[in-house]
């Protein structure tokens, strides 16, 4: 009976340690046009073939660095922000395949923010 009891416990165990809270939004960007968000997995599972999020980063030796962050929802809205601020492109360092993405830009296509957030919700 002691055994049964624990292979039994075991066996719960593995199962919460295999599953987990699992979190992948799709792209979504506001009706203004000047914030988006989306997690990499939400977006490449997502069951059309249109969603997209990303942030590119160029540094050069001389120092400069540069970032663009793009998302493009379901309904094939697209917005795009770039920025030339070392802190702002340092953020978009953290990003990963699994990443949760989110920008803000101002009318003249600047990002005024971008957030990065890593953890295994969203992992596929």
């Amino acid at each position: 009976m002691k055994k049964v009891m624990i292979f039994s416990v075991l066996t719960i165990i593995s199962s919460v340690a295999m599953a987990g809270y699992q979190y992948t939004p799709q792209v979504y960007i506001n009706s203004a046009g000047t914030y988006a968000r989306g997690s990499m997995v939400g977006a490449h599972t997502s069951a059309d073939a249109i969603q997209r999020i990303r942030c590119t980063t160029e540094k050069w030796t001389s120092g400069s660095s540069h970032t663009w962050c793009s998302a493009t929802n379901s309904s094939g809205t697209s917005v795009l922000c770039s920025s030339w601020n070392a802190d702002l492109v340092d953020a978009t360092m953290a990003i990963a395949d699994e990443s949760y993405i989110s920008f803000q830009l101002n009318s003249s296509g600047q990002c005024t923010h971008i957030r990065i957030e890593n953890g295994s919700y969203f992992k596929e």
